[in-house]
């Protein structure tokens, strides 16, 4: 297949709309809502990192489409960024200004702008008042767990306001299985290795660690994220279990869990038409890619024995008989 990450994101769209936990979703409208309206005359600010193609950021902008809002969109890939200016200009009915950001033609008064980075080197430079953090929400679907979740909420707890939101959907918690089952054995040697793969080592800023629950702390960690000393430390990602570690993990970094629910992705064929709906079959394509990928270079996966199980598992979605489960979690967390 032809592998395209923004083609990946938007595929994945009916997935995740089916899979947000409705009562968090809801939750956390009413909680920015109340934000906007204790601060009349100043619009809300929000952070979405890891935005990808915009569709979360059209999905809140319509729904907060009483409020003004600042909408700042990050991610690391241009490609995706590009397709969200072009998503968000047409469904949001806006137009680029003159500093690259858009604002609302409409009656809505949003204004949204791009910034290609990634968190950590955004959290660094993004500080627009000394000492206090600068968003009342941050966004994050599907990211949180590419860094170890102490740190990334201690990187959001420095660039939020004291009381302001984060609302953390569809985070991996520990289950991914393609259906149906031919090989059990081999089925759940290939998905242990999997989720193995998605614990990743990174090198990060001190300032952002260590882990507030292990014995090797130092006064380079700070529980507001502030600039402290700039020495690299080796960090390891939760992976598959980062759904409940930010439940675990968000009270040491100075937040209160508001709520949380589950998030699962269910892909399967269609009863009544016997295929896959929208680009669902894509999407599954694109999963079973990622565990190619993950998995090549695996010592304790032999490579004929990998090759036998994903032709299997495309030969399943050629015939559209192939499902996929996913356990994930949604999060809504406030800062102290």
């Amino acid at each position: 297949m032809t592998f395209s990450y923004p083609r990946y994101l938007e595929a994945k769209r009916s997935v995740d709309e089916r899979a947000r936990h409705p009562k968090v979703w809801t939750t956390f409208l009413e909680a920015a809502a109340e934000i906007a309206l204790a601060n009349p005359g100043r619009p809300l600010r929000v952070l979405e990192i890891g935005a990808g193609v915009g569709d979360l950021a059209i999905k809140i902008l319509n729904e907060l489409d009483a409020e003004s809002v600042n909408y700042t969109v990050l991610d690391v890939n241009a490609d995706n960024l590009d397709r969200a200016r072009e998503r968000i200009a047409s469904s949001l009915d806006m137009e680029a200004s003159e500093d690259d950001a858009f604002v609302s033609t409409s009656r809505r008064n949003h204004r949204v702008r791009f910034v290609e980075d990634d968190l950590t080197s955004f959290a660094r430079h993004d500080r627009e008042e000394p000492d206090t953090g600068t968003y009342h929400v941050i966004v994050g679907q599907a990211i949180i767990d590419i860094l170890p979740t102490y740190i990334s909420l201690r990187i959001a707890h420095g660039l939020l306001r004291s009381g302001g939101l984060a609302y953390l959907p569809i985070h991996v918690d520990g289950l991914t299985e393609f259906e149906p089952t031919e090989m059990y054995d081999m089925d759940k040697r290939v998905m242990n290795v999997y989720h193995d793969t998605m614990t990743r080592t990174y090198s990060v800023d001190a300032r952002w660690g260590p882990d507030p629950s292990g014995a090797d702390r130092s006064d380079a960690a700070r529980i507001d994220g502030a600039p402290t000393v700039c020495d690299a430390i080796a960090v390891q990602s939760d992976g598959a279990r980062c759904g409940r570690d930010l439940l675990i993990d968000a009270p040491g970094a100075g937040f209160d869990v508001v709520d949380a629910g589950s998030s699962d992705w269910l892909v399967r064929p269609d009863s009544k038409t016997g295929g896959y709906v929208e680009e669902e079959d894509y999407f599954l394509a694109c999963m079973l890619h990622f565990v190619e990928e993950a998995l090549t270079d695996a010592a304790s996966i032999d490579r004929s024995q990998l090759e036998d199980w994903l032709a299997r598992r495309r030969r399943q979605l050629d015939d559209a008989t192939l499902m996929l489960l996913v356990h994930n979690l949604d999060v809504l967390l406030r800062r102290r």
